[in-house]
């Protein structure tokens, strides 16, 4: 396996390890909103609009946001 290959493998290792990271970077900071959106759903008393519900398992890609959550919380 000549150098070259091996440090491109090893560069393409960490930026998928940087994206990952920006990614629950996002999920973090998004699960805190819909945690707060929930709590403000349940203080009111009113009901919550389905895609902050947490019982919706929608799979990644067909809808961001809230649903991706959902679905990565589940799994």
């Amino acid at each position: 396996m000549p150098l070259s290959s091996v440090t491109e493998t090893a560069r393409g290792y960490r930026q998928q390890r940087l994206d990952r990271a920006g990614w629950i970077a996002r999920f973090r900071s998004q699960t805190v909103a819909l945690r707060s959106e929930e709590r403000w759903c349940l203080s009111t008393g009113s009901p919550c609009p389905l895609s902050m519900s947490p019982s919706t398992s929608r799979r990644p890609g067909r809808q961001p946001g809230a649903g991706d959550i959902a679905a990565a919380e589940g799994g």
